[in-house]
């Protein structure tokens, strides 16, 4: 478990209230352990990966950044590294401790059970012996193997749902675009995206322009419809300095899905990352805003 004791009390007191936690009453001020106490709870609670995509997709950025982690990518992946990052080494140390108890177990054994073992094995051994020349040991021949044929199964392909609760839930459905972004690691270049199936895009980004729509001075979400080999194109001010990329984010769905449906996911991913306004480019490159 990471050591949040290593904080100072501004930090921790900053880190509860950007995940939500409320430690000696709200606007009130609380010993150092008692924040400690309660991250740690915070995040060895069993649904603490639902509770980290409740949370807002800046104060997750915040929260990363405190954690010296990168601040870009979804909410999903931000959870992700999050929990990672806290939960670093938990695993060793409960392997470690079976080892001390296994150990300890070992140094407890009375010594003169060694005696008594011995015996048994050497009782073992001759009665063995005594039986091999005795010729009670009959061998057969092995049968021949069949060789096995798998018998193949008939699986039908899973439907992409009508709904979810958060973005993440579709992830057998998309693959990640941004290795294939054209211009993704060039501060300040026009990007551009082909795609590769004919089911569409989703987008998170910073202020910005996709395909000639702006998003204004607010970060946005879009779908994109597109067919195979079409373009995508996006362009924004903002870069990762972390990172080292442009501060967008794309992904592109791997089987068919409706109008409704993609609006549907549109709306929850605007919710997920947080962000004001949604946007919808049809096929015809007509754009409806949500």
């Amino acid at each position: 478990m990471f050591k949040f004791d290593s904080f100072t009390v501004s930090e921790l007191k900053a880190l509860c209230a950007e995940l939500g936690i409320v430690v000696g009453g709200k606007g009130n001020s609380a010993p150092k352990s008692e924040y400690v106490k309660a991250l740690n709870e915070y995040f060895r609670a069993k649904d603490v990966a639902d509770k980290l995509m409740g949370v807002k997709r800046d104060n997750l950025q915040k929260v990363a950044r405190r954690l010296s982690l990168s601040s870009s990518g979804t909410k999903r992946e931000l959870t992700e590294a999050i929990l990672a990052k806290v939960n670093d080494g938990q695993a060793v140390s409960q392997s470690d401790a079976v080892e001390g108890e296994s150990a300890a177990a070992e140094t407890e054994a009375p010594s003169n059970s060694k005696g008594f073992w011995w015996a048994c094995a050497v009782l073992i051994a001759v009665i063995v012996v005594a039986i091999w020349l005795s010729g009670g040991f009959a061998t057969e021949t092995p049968a021949p193997a069949v060789p096995y044929t798998p018998v193949p199964v008939l699986t039908e392909p899973v439907k992409v749902p009508d709904a979810v609760n958060h973005f993440h839930e579709l992830g057998r459905f998309y693959v990640d675009g941004d290795p294939d972004v054209e211009g993704y690691k060039v501060q300040g270049a026009q990007m551009k995206y082909t795609c590769k199936s004919d089911f569409g895009v989703f987008i998170t980004m910073d202020p910005g322009v996709v395909n000639g729509q702006s998003t204004g001075d607010l970060g946005a979400v879009f779908f994109v419809a597109c067919k195979k080999g079409g373009v995508v194109t996006i362009s924004t001010p903002h870069w990762s300095t972390s990172s080292l990329h442009q501060q967008i984010h794309l992904v592109e769905f791997t089987q068919e899905i409706s109008e409704n449906q993609a609006i549907s996911f549109l709306k929850v991913l605007k919710a997920d990352e947080g962000k004001q306004v949604a946007f919808f480019i049809d096929a015809e490159g007509k754009v409806t805003k949500y």
